[in-house]
């Protein structure tokens, strides 16, 4: 299958800067991208075991106890686009390796109420990489040069902040978020799985050198693992603080029965989660 030459990835690029983004939909833009990746076998990456997942959520009207309410909001409550969903589509976002980060893209206010919780994964967590591994994606022989100018065109609208209440222009990285993410091959054995979804990991706009990994909310429970979360309060934070300050106020570390057993007091350090040899 022919790639896209230099001028007609410069002309499609050109049509995607066009498109109204308050008028177009997600299903387009996907057909928009579909031609511009033709002839790509997009490469499908696990990372490694040791990277540990980190969430933020903000809630100060009810204390949580249930360990459902750290997972993916519900279908009915995902009412904007985000970076890697649309309406009505959750997804389970956290950050990797980094609490600060997770707490710093909630962008919490003085005196909020945060609960961070830390996961590690019990199975493979299959995604695709090009974003946040940008020096194995110069390395893919099989992109072509038209390709990787996409991908530097793509690594910029993914960095760029939204302000709330322009939530439509997450749609450019939305719907190549999922049409990177879906089809793949799912055949028996595959950790893929038979729905042929896979993650997406991509950088962080509040921390440089963090990444974010966006998953579905299925899998959460499927592959992933609760190891402990962190009730806090916001001591201090603006954009320009490197670490959010913060108070801790209780921690968990048991979740039996899918509940929250607050200790009543903070504890410096997770018990360590059991790790599995992976192929």
């Amino acid at each position: 299958m022919t790639w896209l030459t230099m001028d007609e990835m410069y002309q499609a690029i050109y049509c995607l800067n066009c498109l109204d983004l308050r008028q177009e939909t997600i299903p387009n833009i996907r057909r928009h991208y579909q031609g511009m990746l033709k002839g790509v076998v997009l490469p499908i990456s696990t990372p490694p075991q040791s990277d540990m997942l980190f969430r933020a959520r903000v809630l100060n009207d009810e204390p949580i106890n249930q360990v459902k309410a750290l997972m993916a909001p519900p279908a009915d409550k995902v009412t904007e686009y985000h970076r890697c969903n649309g309406p009505g589509h959750p997804l389970f976002y956290a950050s990797v390796n980094d609490g600060y980060a997770a707490l710093r893209e909630v962008r919490p206010k003085k005196g909020d109420i945060a609960y961070l919780s830390m996961w590690h994964n019990t199975r493979k967590i299959p995604g695709f990489f090009c974003f946040a591994r940008q020096r194995e994606r110069d390395q893919v022989h099989f992109f072509s040069a038209s390709q990787k100018h996409l991908f530097q065109f793509l690594e910029r609208c993914f960095s760029e902040k939204i302000s709330e209440g322009f939530s439509y222009k997450y749609k450019l990285t939305a719907a190549f978020a999922q049409h990177v993410s879906a089809n793949h091959d799912g055949a028996a054995g595959s950790d893929i799985g038979a729905d042929g979804k896979v993650s997406f990991r991509y950088p962080s706009v509040v921390r440089n050198g963090s990444e974010n990994v966006a998953m579905p909310p299925e899998w959460v429970e499927e592959r992933l693992e609760l190891v402990g979360v962190s009730k806090l309060q916001i001591v201090s934070f603006d954009e320009s603080d490197y670490f959010p300050k913060v108070v801790c106020l209780d921690t968990a570390i048991d979740f039996s029965d899918g509940e929250i057993h607050w200790l009543g007091r903070a504890v410096s350090q997770f018990p360590e989660p059991k790790r599995l040899e992976f192929d």
